[in-house]
């Protein structure tokens, strides 16, 4: 039995991180045809700061809520929503200075890693997503040491939905716009689909307690 779990949650686990991946490459080709391929290339790059920023600042926290949990299930005596809140509040004690010195220093990240000052702002809502991708990422985690790992796939689709859908409504609205504006507008979109990912999965955490 648990085999052929293991054996379906892989298979639908690939299937739909195929779909997001062909999701994604769409999403591009249309925002190179609306806003034009600096845009996405510029997007791209946004891409790779945050998620090096998310990475240093996440503290691996998936991996970890993942392993621990799971280790803490098998113990007769566990408690592995104690270590769930450990696992946030070590994300926590590294997100927190992330933000505090990201938001500090966007002016000059703007100017030298992404050659423009305007993209100050963009910087600022990135580092301010930081702390909530560090909370999802443990609850994905906790999701994937209790075989729940639909939910958490749920979750990563709605969270493209919603970041595609806030950026889609500002394309179709406006027609000619800078790409620090398009860069803003991602950044937005990013928070807004991490805040209703994060939202999902602390509903799906209080309504399935252990």
């Amino acid at each position: 039995m648990k085999q052929r779990s293991i054996r379906k949650d892989t298979i639908k686990l690939t299937i739909i991180q195929m779909l997001l991946e062909c999701m994604t490459l769409g999403l591009n080709l249309w925002i190179t045809r609306k806003a034009g391929s600096a845009a996405v290339g510029m997007i791209a790059l946004m891409g790779t700061f945050f998620q090096f920023a998310s990475v240093a600042s996440g503290g691996g926290g998936y991996i970890c809520a993942s392993r621990f949990v799971s280790e803490e299930l098998g113990k007769t005596c566990g408690d592995p929503e104690r270590i769930l809140g450990h696992g946030i509040s070590f994300s926590m004690l590294l997100s927190i200075p992330a933000v505090i010195g990201i938001t500090a220093a966007a002016p000059y990240i703007g100017e030298h890693f992404f050659q423009s000052s305007e993209m100050t702002m963009p910087v600022r809502i990135l580092a301010l997503i930081l702390p909530i991708g560090g909370i999802t990422a443990c609850l994905k985690g906790w999701c994937n040491a209790v075989c729940r790992v639909s939910t958490a796939a749920f979750c990563d689709i709605l969270e493209f939905i919603v970041k595609t859908a806030v950026l889609g409504v500002f394309l179709f609205r406006v027609h000619h716009s800078e790409v620090h504006t398009v860069c803003t507008v991602l950044a937005v979109s990013m928070a807004a689909g991490g805040t209703v990912s994060l939202v999902v999965l602390l509903w799906d955490f209080c309504t399935h307690r252990i």
